[in-house]
């Protein structure tokens, strides 16, 4: 790899690696009847202090410019582990509150992440920090 290639080609495997990942994920998920994003955003529901959130803070959180929050709410409702309520003052306001099924499939499909996530990682608890630390870096 020459010098004037090497940032191109560590982006590329990067992007590589994270499908690979994501691709894991959705096998590990798979039994629950999950997609990441929507255990997402049931652990962002369960994270809100008052026990519902609304749509904007769903997608505020989501940190996916790619997320459609309406279709994954609708699918969450269909599946029967989130309710919607509509303001009574406001209409426009939706309350999504996460039902106890929800709790139950977000902790099952977070421990099976967590379960498969150390399974597959073969890297130190050193090599992990130095990786951690580069990917921040990338970002900044």
């Amino acid at each position: 790899m020459s010098e004037h290639s090497a940032p191109k080609e560590t982006i590329i495997e990067i992007l590589h690696v994270a499908n690979w990942l994501q691709g894991r994920i959705a096998e590990i998920l798979a039994p629950h009847n999950v997609s990441l994003q929507q255990v997402k955003v049931l652990a962002i529901i369960a994270n809100q202090k008052d026990q519902f959130a609304t749509v904007g803070t769903i997608r505020e959180q989501m940190q996916d410019p790619m997320s459609n929050v309406s279709r994954l709410l609708n699918k969450l409702v269909e599946k029967g582990l989130v309710s919607k309520e509509h303001g009574t003052d406001d209409q426009r306001i939706v309350r999504i509150h996460l039902l106890s099924a929800g709790v139950d499939v977000m902790t099952k499909s977070r421990q099976a992440i967590d379960d498969g996530l150390d399974a597959l990682c073969h890297l130190s608890s050193d090599e992990l920090g130095s990786l951690s630390a580069l990917l921040s870096k990338v970002k900044k």
